[in-house]
């Protein structure tokens, strides 16, 4: 649970240098970390909030069970 937070948060400043979320991202604050299920596989959910958000005030970042980016979004779907 602990290491998903670090990887998240690495994924958080690359979506921010790749400028696919805004700089504001920077200062977001980690909010929660749990797996679930999605049809047969298992994810990391790792939540960020940012009360400075654009398009969304919370980011989810969606990692395999190793670590692996699988995708990003703001709604947690």
């Amino acid at each position: 649970k602990k290491k998903s937070q670090e990887i998240g948060m690495k994924h958080v400043l690359r979506l921010i240098k790749s400028k696919k979320i805004a700089k504001s991202w920077t200062k977001a604050k980690f909010s929660n970390a749990e797996k679930k299920k999605f049809g047969s596989k298992t994810e990391w959910v790792v939540s960020f909030n940012n009360a400075n958000g654009v398009k969304g005030k919370k980011l989810f970042i969606f990692l395999n069970l190793s670590g692996d980016f699988v995708a990003a979004n703001f709604t947690g779907k």
